[in-house]
């Protein structure tokens, strides 16, 4: 996707708002890049994910879904309302907090970036009655965040374990293609423990 800097988005240049909603029109994504310290909070809230929902794998609220091609996906969530971030459904999710407000912050300048060319533009979106600009609906909206931890399928024991149904052909993708229902979706990329990330295996 089309790439905004971050300080581009503080200092609302107008030329990168532009961009920016010149690319949520025409492609329906973005990369904000350059957000400060952003790389550190993704490592804090993602090294040790796995690791420790896998240690606590029989606790009920962490659910636990075996994918399409196989791989198991447990998963920690929380909300956040009305700009206040809710605690995770499972403490491993807690290391979290950095990168759930980095999210946030990079998100809300955004729409304030977007804000900044409606606010000049013939074609504002009708809102009224219920909210002034983008950003006021954003920060009205709640957010669901979720972290996941996706691990490969785990071999039998031994081959008496083989059913005819493990022989069949899986998907190549652990999730098909999809849309959420969510008016928007802010993520990051994944973090790879153990194994490497290439063109076959990943984010598409």
């Amino acid at each position: 996707p089309p790439a905004i800097d971050f300080q581009d988005l503080v200092l609302l240049d107008k030329d990168a708002s532009l961009r920016l909603v010149r690319a949520l029109t025409e492609v329906g994504a973005v990369q904000i890049t350059n957000v400060p310290k952003f790389g550190q909070a993704r490592n804090r809230a993602l090294e040790n994910l796995a690791t420790c929902l896998e240690a606590d794998k029989a606790n009920p609220v962490i659910p636990i879904i075996t994918m399409a091609d196989g791989s198991i996906r447990m998963s920690t969530g929380g909300a956040t309302r009305k700009g206040l971030m809710e605690p995770m459904s499972h403490s491993c999710g807690e290391a979290a907090a950095s990168l759930r407000s980095a999210i946030t912050t990079a998100t809300n300048q955004m729409f304030l970036a977007i804000d900044s060319v409606s606010a000049t533009s013939s074609k504002r979106p009708l809102m009224s009655p219920h909210y002034a600009d983008w950003i006021d609906l954003v920060r009205s909206g709640e957010h669901l965040e979720h972290l996941h931890s996706y691990s490969s399928a785990p071999l039998p024991h031994s081959a008496f374990e083989l059913s005819p149904s493990a022989l069949t052909p899986q998907s190549p993708l652990a999730l098909d293609f999809h849309v959420d229902s969510g008016l928007l979706i802010a993520m990051t990329t994944g973090y790879y423990v153990n194994f490497p990330s290439n063109q076959v295996n990943g984010l598409f």
